[in-house]
């Protein structure tokens, strides 16, 4: 059965074949106006395959686009060298078939700040970007921070010119904008543009892989600054039923009493204090 607060379960018609855009990155654009028009950001959905061959399970990817007026819902993916379904999604004809379930999960909670800072690691751009809308359409200050181990990792440069003004690149190796991950980037950025105390006026906002985000974490811990985190985990349901995707925080649940939490249904988005970083691997 679909979870309650899924708007959508069921199957959905891919409105063109996935645009490669470089960098391993497809964009998948499929029919789904209920999605489409609950999505929030920070939320996600499930999609998965039918038929002959094709895995059992779904896999969560954050909701990247929603149109309301057409009903298209978009995908970022990038498939990754162990993983059976991407590698299938990104070669779908247009007018395919897709099951999808969404949207799912707990959004992004904007807080008040002059500036936010979104801090994206690789494919944690997709979690980023209707929060990036989002935060212009109120008026607020907004730079993006995305990290990749080196320029051939980034989508090509026409769509990295869609992602607003306020984009920052940095690669490890130096070849493409700050040397560096993107936590090194965002202290630079602090240390420079942000000096005194900047506690009240800047939030910061994270999705990419858990080595990222830890460092994230502990920046701003280190520098009391306000910090939200989207999580990546692997799921099997989506919605708090199989408990695939529990991670543990530092204090107990209010409803359960315990540590424990679905990064699907209590998440995708915590606050950063609220995850035990030395135990999530």
């Amino acid at each position: 059965m679909p979870p309650k607060n899924a708007l959508f379960s069921g199957p959905a018609r891919l409105l063109d074949r996935p645009a490669n855009l470089g960098g391993g990155f497809h964009l998948l654009r499929v029919s789904a106006p209920e999605i489409a028009a609950a999505a929030r950001p920070g939320s996600f959905a499930m999609i998965g395959l039918e038929g002959p061959g094709a895995p059992f399970l779904s896999r969560p990817l954050a909701i990247f686009g929603a149109d309301t007026s057409s009903g298209a819902v978009e995908f970022l993916v990038r498939p990754l060298p162990h993983g059976r379904l991407a590698p299938l999604l990104v070669e779908l004809p247009a007018g395919a078939s897709v099951r999808l379930v969404g949207p799912l999960g707990r959004p992004w909670r904007p807080v008040e700040a002059e500036l936010a800072i979104l801090v994206a690691g690789g494919t944690g751009y997709a979690a980023l970007r209707l929060l990036r809308l989002e935060l212009a359409r109120r008026g607020q200050a907004v730079r993006v921070i995305w990290g990749e181990s080196c320029a051939s990792r980034f989508p090509c440069g026409e769509f990295l010119g869609q992602c607003g003004p306020g984009l920052v690149c940095a690669t490890e190796d130096g070849s493409c904008g700050s040397r560096g991950t993107s936590v090194d980037c965002l202290r630079e950025m602090l240390a420079a543009e942000l000096r005194g105390d900047p506690r009240a006026r800047v939030a910061l906002y994270g999705a990419g892989p858990v080595g990222m985000l830890r460092a994230l974490a502990a920046l701003a811990r280190e520098r009391a600054l306000r910090c939200q985190v989207s999580l990546e985990a692997r799921m099997a349901c989506g919605f708090g039923a199989c408990r695939a995707c529990v991670v543990n925080a530092v204090s107990p649940h209010p409803e359960t009493g315990l540590r424990r939490r679905a990064v699907c249904s209590d998440g995708p988005v915590f606050d950063a204090a609220e995850i035990d970083w030395d135990d999530l691997q």
